[in-house]
């Protein structure tokens, strides 16, 4: 994958002076190219390269003049412990790009940058901004001063690791709709209390609406004409107060950013959106057999076979629905997941509760090839798709309707003209 960044053709083998740093700002806007990932990572990490993430439009490095980022760095100078913070991006979907020693690095302390990379480069200052300002927040032991969108950063001197990114599928690279999500999570487990005054405070700096105590803002796949995150929603969300569309060839999807609306918080009408959840039925006495029978994972899970955090996760949001089934996870964790936190895995399933997850499907399970499921475990045990009803309908007028249909027929013939009526 090319990225667009602005690389300094001076390699240093310490860290700059002042004087030097102040030429290296007023000529580095000039130096702005595509490079490949890995030509990024050597220069920088093994070279003593300094770079500008982002790009900016005329020839100062000014947050006013920002026109594109798609790496973003983290500093820490005052946690030692790499490992553990690999460990944490992991649990955020965080992939690492590639990592380095900083020149003020030492064996006694070490210090460390590490770089992200979003999966298209993102053209808008505040949502760059917003970006980082989630990383800030989650990441309370980076270095303060890194995280802004005209920072420099130095280069260092020598990579402590480096993945490929796959332009194709996006692998190695983090999404901001993911992110998202985990920061809602980290909002919630952190300061349950305050969440919904926090998540409702962070998003009117960014003039975005929140709708049931979420951010309003979805991952709408293009290929299939649906929300990704829920299938069975086969439309967009109608609704004109759409502030942004990032658009992700990659993954043939589009993330969608509603603006605030602060009549929308009061009351919801039918005309702004169609998404709604309707209750899952909570199953009982259900046997472990007839569990590991059905799910491959789950028996994998139980048996100890080693599980990373997105799996396990993605088990808890469907065995929430089972009486008597969050107890054997826990007891799982304990037996051969030592060094995770109960608690923390305690406060995910409060979380999913009260932001009303839905079960994970089974498209992202490393058996689904091979196994005979349904969408869900759920819905696998029950052995037919499960049929549910909105709690509330809205109607429209017979002329609306006939307008609206008139409309997608119209909409529909000049795509394929070849169909005939």
């Amino acid at each position: 994958m090319d990225i667009k960044i602005s690389f300094d053709k001076t390699a240093f083998q310490c860290k700059p002076t002042n004087r030097q740093t102040a030429f290296m700002k007023k000529r580095l806007p000039k130096e702005e190219d595509y490079y490949d990932i890995k030509t990024i990572a050597e220069r920088i990490g093994n070279h003593g390269h300094s770079f500008l993430p982002a790009t900016f439009e005329g020839l100062a490095s000014k947050q006013e003049n920002f026109e594109q980022c798609q790496l973003f760095g983290i500093d820490f100078d005052d946690e030692p412990d790499y490992e553990k913070i690999k460990k944490k991006l992991m649990e955020y979907h965080l992939p690492i790009v590639f990592s380095y020693h900083t020149f003020s690095s030492t064996p006694e302390h070490p210090k460390y940058r590490i770089i992200l990379c979003h999966i298209v480069p993102i053209t808008e200052k505040w949502l760059a901004d917003m970006i980082l300002k989630m990383l800030k927040k989650m990441f309370p032991e980076a270095d303060k001063h890194c995280f802004e969108t005209a920072r420099l950063f130095y280069g260092g001197k020598g990579l402590i690791e480096f993945h490929e990114v796959i332009e194709e599928t996006g692998e190695n690279t983090f999404n901001v709709y993911n992110l998202i999500q985990e920061f809602e999570k980290f909002l919630y487990i952190h300061d349950s209390r305050n969440f919904s005054r926090n998540l409702k405070l962070f998003a009117r700096n960014y003039k975005l609406n929140i709708h049931n105590n979420h951010f309003d803002i979805y991952e709408y796949n293009t290929q299939r004409g649906c929300i990704s995150t829920d299938p069975n929603t086969n439309e967009e969300k109608i609704g004109s107060n759409i502030k942004y569309e990032l658009y992700i060839p990659n993954t043939s999807s589009k993330i969608i950013f509603y603006e605030l609306q602060e009549e929308a918080v009061k009351k919801e009408s039918s005309s702004q959106r169609i998404r709604k959840k309707s209750a899952i039925t909570i199953m009982k006495k259900v046997s472990n057999d007839k569990i590991c029978n059905c799910c491959r994972l789950w028996r994998d899970f139980i048996n100890g076979e080693p599980l990373d955090h997105n799996t396990r996760f993605s088990l808890a949001t469907n065995i929430r629905f089972l009486t008597g089934y969050q107890k054997k996870f826990f007891d799982t964790l304990n037996k051969y997941y030592p060094d995770t936190g109960i608690s923390k895995w305690k406060g995910y399933f409060n979380y999913m509760k009260r932001q009303n997850y839905n079960p994970t499907g089974c498209n992202d399970c490393k058996y689904k090839d091979t196994c005979n499921h349904k969408t869900n475990l759920l819905e696998t045990l029950c052995g037919r798709k499960q049929i549910t009803y909105f709690n509330k309908q809205s109607f429209i007028s017979v002329d609306e309707s006939v307008a609206q249909v008139s409309s997608e027929l119209n909409a529909a013939l000049k795509k394929i003209p070849q169909i005939y009526i």
